[in-house]
């Protein structure tokens, strides 16, 4: 198979968030006939990036769902909750239905939550036997300074004959997408800045499988966007 990792190096956390910014309206535009599919990640590193992408003014929102990625099991107004970061940040300042925001809930029981969710990917996707797997557009996602991506923090510990599973965090229970998703994405974009994590860039991009982000493995483009303090040690 032809190595689709693409490598790009901006000069700060700015630009890195400004060029991913235009590349995740370039996937959407190329994918809006019908309706792009996209699952953004949270974290604090991509608040930048939401919001310029959220004044870029020539996307059509109407033809665009916006899931996520994982979820820490908090009420959705909880400041830790992912959606109330990318809804701040982003939803609240664009002009999108309502029903294209496919967040994940918190239910009564986590296992509720789950159940939902995963309904809404297969409602949104046509999935069936036939059809197992969903095809996103692009998939956002961050790396951690210990090498987890999504919610996966140990990839031997996550079921991937199912395509959301709950985790463990350090505080709270995740839900979380699979590598059974992860792995079926035309696009994924890991953005990650800053000094801290040039130790762990270096080992994703050696293929270091210990590391949860070392597994994603997509068939399709698989863009790797940092600033030179992340990539300092990359050869």
């Amino acid at each position: 198979m032809v190595d689709k990792k693409k490598i790009i190096t901006k000069n700060d956390h700015e630009e890195a968030s400004t060029y991913g910014a235009f590349l995740i309206g370039k996937i959407i535009k190329q994918n809006q006939n019908p309706i792009a599919n996209i699952a953004l990640s949270g974290g604090k590193t991509p608040i930048l990036m939401f919001e310029k992408l959220s004044k870029l003014t020539n996307l059509n929102w109407t033809k665009v769902n916006i899931f996520l990625v994982d979820e820490r099991y908090i009420s959705l107004d909880n400041e830790n909750s992912n959606f109330n970061m990318i809804n701040k940040h982003l939803l609240n300042n664009i002009d999108i239905p309502s029903e294209n925001i496919k967040n994940i809930n918190y239910l009564n029981d986590i296992n509720e939550a789950v159940k939902e969710y995963k309904n809404k990917i297969v409602k949104e996707f046509s999935l069936s036997k036939e059809k197992p797997n969903p095809v996103f557009d692009l998939i956002h996602l961050g790396i951690g300074d210990d090498g987890h991506t999504a919610s996966i923090f140990n990839p031997q510990k996550v079921n991937n004959e199912e395509l959301i599973d709950i985790t463990q965090g350090e505080q709270f229970d995740r839900i979380t997408f699979t590598y059974k998703i992860l792995n079926h994405a035309k696009n994924i974009l890991f953005l990650a800045t800053g000094d801290k994590k040039k130790k762990i860039v270096k080992e994703i991009l050696k293929n270091n499988k210990r590391f949860a982000a070392a597994n994603v493995e997509n068939k399709g483009n698989t863009y790797f966007l940092l600033d030179t303090n992340a990539a300092t040690l990359i050869e």
